[in-house]
């Protein structure tokens, strides 16, 4: 599971960084300048849902624990970019592909995003989850 967490650590950071690129060709630091949110559909099972990628602290008034789901570390890569997602990962995606790939499609691109995101989407499921 730590490789999983790794790969989408690794990734986030990549999309993040594609994101923030800046043309090397403009002129020096800009003002700022108040961005639309970008607007990001994602796709995806286990992997986008968090599973097996948490952050756990330890205070004076007890143990805190969340898992990081995509949309989760794609914000943390890019502070200074607004998003509004339409996230539609759900760890259970590989029990029920195909309905449940279909249902998810068709609620983000109800949400017409600008891109999407499907990290671990599609995948066939392993013989040991076939019934017949």
């Amino acid at each position: 599971m730590l490789r999983v967490s790794l790969l989408v650590a690794l990734l986030s950071s990549a999309i993040g960084c594609g994101l923030r690129a800046q043309d090397p060709t403009a002129p020096g630091p800009r003002a700022p300048v108040a961005q639309a949110p970008l607007r990001l559909g994602i796709l995806g099972a286990s992997v986008s849902d968090g599973l097996g990628c948490f952050a756990q602290e330890t205070r004076a008034d007890g143990v805190f624990a969340a898992k990081c789901r995509l949309a989760d570390m794609l914000a943390l890569v890019c502070p200074d970019r607004p998003f509004e997602f339409e996230d539609r990962a759900h760890f259970s995606m590989g029990f029920n592909t195909k309905p449940a790939g279909r249902a998810a499609v068709a609620a983000v691109l109800d949400a017409r995003p600008q891109a999407v995101v499907a990290l671990d989407f599609l995948f066939p499921p392993p013989k040991s989850w076939m019934l017949c």
